[in-house]
């Protein structure tokens, strides 16, 4: 029957005398979410959206013995508990009228006894899909956007329901969600959760950093070359021995590959000839993916003639040069002598330091600060024994590496039965990892005054040497050289 103003008459006849149990129930007729063909077991489905304010409803049971006629008021309450979220931060979200809600909340009765007022021992989770946001305000909260609102059946006493889950989408994509554990709910309650909903809490932590993050040098005292096209650099070479500025500095640009010709067998083409006596440092300084690439024949160093420090800065260094000897165990490298200076440059293959210091353990021939070094495994014509190869060589000289990265079949070398005599290396906070075929620095003959330092680096994956160490193996006893091994950090996985 219809209900206006929250009330409605039932008449009825009952016998004197008899005992009756009625109840009441009240819903709305555009709601079809409740079964009561049953009413000792009223069946919910809840298969709806958020939001849905037609699925409230109202019961009452009454018991009595009619003994007279009468005139009762019977007052209807909710069989469910009301689960409400409101926000304390909608003030300045665009178009939060437009927003939509979701709630899951889980372990939620199924039936309801209203004969005695008690919910089923079957209980399910329950996803209440995703709708817009209500339109209106929740009395008493009317300082809050309401978010949420749905209905669920509960129990005459409190308890706690496991999680209940918001979902906030602002009409496009999920934007935010809010669990609630252990949340309290009870027939005829409200249970109201009010918050952040729409915005996070965030924190800056101002830091100043005054260190710049890098340096544009502009040398007056050196002499710029552009190198913008590939195959450029003999052309480049040229002219700096003919201007012999006391600093010439080669600018070559991201993509740009500067090829240089190693000379016969044991000899080189030097980049600065002796006619220049006056250029004291030759730099190439790389950006993005420019490369050096050594082409030709022979294994000579790559070296000036007048003493010039060769420096590379942020390049990629490649050997493609054929050896004189392709059967030789030292084919395909790239030998550089003389000062040598390398900066977050990565090298790939192999190359081949001799340096021309002899035993003066103050001064570095080659420098190597911020490199990674790939002694690449794949057979190529330039490389047809790949696996021969060391990602560097040291045959003599003073050699520093610091804080650089060795990765590939073969790490690091020194043996100075092939070259001048090696006075001494420095390893420093370098990281030497997966090498399968020998350890991350292989020793070989050297002599008592020399010094080999390797300190705070770490090698992981690298085939363990003679001495089971995964960090050198010596083709003489250790003492037969000042070997200094510091805070080093060995992993095998």
């Amino acid at each position: 029957m219809p209900v206006a103003n929250k009330q409605a008459t039932v008449a009825t006849k009952l016998v004197k005398g008899h005992t009756y149990t009625f109840v009441f129930w009240a819903q709305n007729s555009a709601c079809t979410a409740y079964n009561t063909a049953d009413m000792s077991a009223i069946k919910v489905d809840y298969a709806a959206n958020c939001n849905d304010e037609t699925r409230d409803a109202f019961y009452k049971m009454d018991s009595f013995t009619v003994t007279e006629a009468f005139e009762k008021t019977e007052v209807l309450t909710r069989p469910f508990a009301q689960i409400n979220f409101l926000a304390s931060d909608a003030a300045g979200v665009v178009g939060v009228d437009a927003y939509k809600s979701k709630v899951t909340v889980t372990g939620v009765p199924t039936t309801l006894n209203t004969l005695d007022g008690t919910v089923g021992t079957e209980t399910t989770d329950v996803t209440f899909a995703l709708d817009t946001i209500p339109n209106e305000t929740l009395a008493g909260y009317e300082t809050y956007k309401y978010v949420a609102m749905n209905y669920i059946l509960a129990a005459t006493d409190k308890e706690m329901k496991n999680e209940v889950v918001l979902t906030v989408n602002d009409g496009t994509q999920d934007v935010n969600t809010v669990t609630v554990a252990n949340c309290p709910v009870q027939r005829n309650y409200r249970t109201n959760i009010f918050g952040s909903l729409f915005t996070l809490d965030g924190k800056f932590n101002i830091v100043i950093d005054p260190i710049y993050a890098g340096d544009y040098d502009v040398d007056l005292d050196a002499t710029y070359y552009e190198a913008n096209t590939s195959g450029a650099l003999e052309d480049i070479i040229a002219q700096i021995n003919n201007d012999q500025p006391m600093k010439a500095i080669i600018k070559v640009a991201d993509g740009v590959t500067l090829t240089w010709q190693t000379g016969a067998s044991h000899g080189s083409t030097p980049l600065l000839d002796e006619t220049n006596t006056k250029t004291q440092q030759l730099v190439f300084e790389g950006e993005g993916t420019a490369t050096f690439e050594a082409q030709g024949a022979g294994v000579g160093p790559i070296r000036t003639t007048n003493g010039a420090t060769i420096v590379f800065n942020n390049m990629t260094i490649v050997d493609n040069s054929v050896s004189y000897a392709e059967t030789a165990w030292e084919f395909g490298y790239l030998e550089f002598s003389g000062s040598l200076k390398f900066n977050n440059c990565t090298i790939k293959d192999a190359i081949s330091v001799e340096g021309t210091t002899n035993n003066n353990n103050t001064d570095v021939d080659a420098e190597f600060v911020g490199c990674k070094f790939i002694s690449n495994t794949e057979t190529t014509t330039a490389n047809p024994k790949p696996a021969s190869m060391y990602a560097v060589w040291i045959s003599g000289g003073n050699s520093k590496f610091t804080n650089c990265e060795f990765t590939g079949f073969r790490g690091m070398k020194t043996h100075e039965a092939y070259g001048s005599d090696v006075a001494a290396i420095y390893v420093d906070g370098c990281n030497f990892h997966d090498i399968t075929g020998k350890p991350g620095i292989a020793i070989g003959a050297l002599d008592a005054p020399t010094i080999v330092s390797i300190k705070n680096s770490t090698f992981k994956n690298c085939q363990p040497g003679d001495q089971e160490l995964y960090i050198y193996e010596s083709d003489t006893n250790v003492a037969n050289f000042n070997f200094i091994n510091e805070n080093n950090t060995v992993i095998n996985e």
